[in-house]
């Protein structure tokens, strides 16, 4: 089995090697010449999957290291029998640690505390992928925004809510 790899996909030179021949490239340089002869790919959006470079191929599986598929063409690929493979949620917990990040930072710089709620009126949970314990969203209601310019809106549509902490729970 011979498997084409985008060189910048992160942590995967010497993973697939077992499995067949791997050859790495940088992916904008990936071209039908590289692919000729190879069963599989994984790729990044720098690569552009279509007519153009898959036609004279016997690929059959297609991953992508992103979330999104607009640099492959889903309807060549079905026609063709070309498994895609997305890697959906791959980015939320860098997504969750970005917000939490600049919720807390505009807290910050106004001298605001987040984490004195007392009790918290609504609670929720969630499994971020990459993380192994569930978080822990709470919220306090309120009757104005306590974050600069922002309201935070729950249902009922007419509640106000402000975040208050987020947890990891044991």
């Amino acid at each position: 089995m011979k498997i084409v790899v985008d060189s910048a996909v992160p942590f995967i030179q010497g993973v697939l090697e077992p499995f067949g021949e791997v050859v790495y490239k940088e992916g904008s340089a990936i071209c039908p010449e590289d692919i000729k002869d190879a069963d599989a790919m994984i790729i990044r959006t720098r690569t552009r999957c279509d007519a153009a470079l898959l036609d004279e191929s016997p690929v059959k599986f297609i991953a992508t290291a992103t979330i999104g598929t607009d640099h492959i063409d889903l309807e060549y690929c079905k026609q063709r029998g070309i498994h895609v493979q997305n890697a959906s949620g791959c980015n939320a917990g860098g997504v969750m640690n970005y917000v939490l990040s600049a919720i807390y930072g505009s807290a910050s710089r106004k001298r605001m505390r987040l984490g004195d709620a007392q009790s918290a009126s609504s609670a929720w949970e969630t499994w971020v992928p990459g993380y192994h314990a569930p978080f822990r969203y709470s919220a306090s209601k309120c009757s104005n925004a306590t974050l600069p310019g922002r309201r935070w809106r729950a249902r009922p549509s007419s509640a106000t809510w402000t975040f208050c902490s987020v947890t990891p729970t044991s």
